[in-house]
């Protein structure tokens, strides 16, 4: 996902962390300006790439925004 993301854009970073054996937290930091729908097709994004990975029943939740004042976005992905 690291690598990935410095594809795509020109400034910050997002990590990964393993939060269980079908779940992980992404966290987009140091990034250009956001707003919240920017954040949510972030959500669509990770929705369907895990998916594509063979991820079942995905679901993704932002637990937190940048647009709306927070450090960073995360987000919470299961799936089975």
């Amino acid at each position: 996902m690291p690598l990935l993301y410095g594809t795509q854009h020109d400034t910050g970073r997002r990590d990964y962390q393993q939060t269980g054996q079908r779940s992980a937290l992404l966290r987009t930091l140091e990034a250009e300006e956001t707003s919240v729908d920017d954040c949510l097709t972030t959500v669509g994004w990770l929705e369907r790439g895990v998916e594509l990975s063979g991820g079942r029943t995905v679901r993704v939740e932002e637990r937190a925004c940048r647009a709306t004042g927070a450090a960073a976005c995360q987000y919470h992905c299961e799936w089975t």
